[in-house]
């Protein structure tokens, strides 16, 4: 790990908690430096567990980061959807958040979507699948908008490559494996890229150049074949 992200990983993590906006701050620095998002996360919860094991009380529950059960407080452990001490299942509205912040957005919805942050909790990463690979096939959408869901998608996907480990999981990742490989072909191209094929395709179509090539080549085919012993037109 590089030595100047573990700084910055520790002096955020000085009060036990995490935001969202701490953590989008640590991808970006940890985006600089070359070091793998998954790697972070995996030392981030790390580190977190190591000094919530220390505290003598549940940790309180910091401004848009849940740490605590809402039914019986008791706290959080991560990659968890079902509290341990009450069985509450916990419920995201993370999704909705983000939908309302690129509606009202007036700013560069792909850079916004390229820069949210993706959970790591199972049901909210296994909504958050859906959500962007449904944007992602949504040709009604600008080619950019799409391009920057399929992206999110892509990562969400390897993120979840990590913590699914059930079999119930694997089969959830095998479905989206297979829609990724039909999806991706959709961006092989660019819109424009593909206005320029066709009219490649339609400009040598008119050059009469090409059917004499094609000509000689049939020509040289049915003489090959006239070697063999078969009647084929002219030989």
């Amino acid at each position: 790990m590089n030595q100047e992200l573990e700084k910055l990983i520790d002096l955020t993590l000085v009060d036990g908690l995490l935001t969202e906006k701490e953590r989008v701050v640590i991808y970006n620095k940890a985006k600089q430096l070359g070091v793998d998002e998954i790697e972070v996360d995996v030392i981030l919860e790390g580190k977190l567990q190591q000094i919530q094991a220390k505290q003598p009380k549940p940790l309180k529950e910091k401004v848009g980061s849940i740490k605590t059960c809402p039914a019986c407080g008791a706290s959080v452990k991560p990659f968890t959807d079902e509290c341990n001490d009450c069985g509450h299942v916990y419920r995201h509205d993370s999704l909705n958040k983000l939908t309302s912040e690129l509606k009202d957005s007036k700013n560069d919805l792909v850079s916004q979507i390229s820069m949210h942050a993706i959970p790591i909790n199972r049901e909210a990463l296994i909504e958050f699948l859906a959500f962007s690979y449904g944007n992602a096939s949504n040709k009604g959408l600008k080619f950019d908008i799409r391009s920057a869901w399929n992206s999110k998608f892509n990562e969400a996907l390897e993120k979840s490559k990590f913590f699914f480990q059930s079999e119930e999981d694997k089969k959830i990742l095998k479905d989206y494996g297979v829609k990724k490989l039909i999806l991706d072909s959709d961006f092989v191209f660019t819109p424009e890229e593909l206005l320029d094929h066709k009219q490649q395709q339609k400009d040598l179509a008119k050059n009469p150049l090409m059917y004499v090539l094609l000509f000689i080549s049939y020509l040289m085919i049915a003489f090959l074949i006239s070697l063999t012993g078969k009647q084929i037109w002219p030989f």
